[in-house]
């Protein structure tokens, strides 16, 4: 498989593992994913980690808010209600083929 394909994979687990964590909601900030998902071995650059958390907010999934830290802010994210809704909707849409990739994957 080319590097280009798998760059693409590690996009999708990276947006995936997004809604994911902000479902069960904490409260993160880009950097906390970016740690998130070397902790499974992807190197996702932060300005992706940052490009899909951008999208996720303009379409109104999560927001962003402003905290201070130390002598500047430092934004986290969190999943907004309406994202919730939409990612209760993810879970049943993409269980079955998730389940079967995690199966065929062993």
């Amino acid at each position: 498989m080319s590097q280009n394909y798998l760059a693409r994979a590690e996009k999708c687990f990276s947006f995936i593992s997004m809604l994911i964590e902000l479902s069960k909601g904490k409260k993160l900030t880009g950097y906390d994913m970016v740690v998130h998902l070397r902790e499974f071995g992807f190197d996702v650059s932060p300005g992706t980690t940052y490009h899909q958390l951008d999208m996720l907010s303009k379409n109104g999934i999560i927001r962003e808010k402003k905290r201070p830290w130390g002598k500047t802010n430092k934004t986290v994210y969190e999943m907004t209600e309406e994202g919730k809704e939409i990612f209760q909707e993810f879970k049943k849409r993409w269980k079955k083929p998730l389940e079967y990739a995690a199966a065929n994957l062993q």
